[in-house]
């Protein structure tokens, strides 16, 4: 059972997380520090919601060049339709100031 404004179960990737990846991929590409040469592959694994005054996504992506993909988690807002529903990058999870680089197997937490 989630908690009220806390972090959802991690679930896999649809249609809606896909999308919202793909509306990200250049703030993420920033953000990450990656160039489009190391951007080949851009895939969600996964994901987990958290109701706010609008939705937060913690989206774990696979990212980098196609025979080194490494994993990252990102953090996106989207806000409620009546004030535009837009999504915005707001968070690429970072250890010691650095990208933090992960496994598939790492589970999603807020950051």
């Amino acid at each position: 059972m989630v908690l009220c404004g806390g972090i959802g179960e991690e679930q896999e990737a649809d249609d809606k997380a896909r999308a919202i990846a793909n509306e990200l991929r250049g703030p993420v590409k920033v953000g990450c520090q990656l160039s489009d040469e190391e951007c080949e592959t851009y895939e969600v694994l996964s994901y987990s919601t958290q109701v706010v005054a609008g939705t937060n996504y913690f989206l774990k992506l696979r990212v980098g060049k196609e025979d080194s993909p490494f994993v990252v988690h990102v953090r996106a807002f989207e806000s409620l339709p009546h004030t535009g529903g837009t999504v915005e990058l707001t968070s690429v999870r970072k250890s010691a100031g650095q990208i933090w680089k992960g496994v598939e197997s790492d589970q999603l937490v807020h950051f």
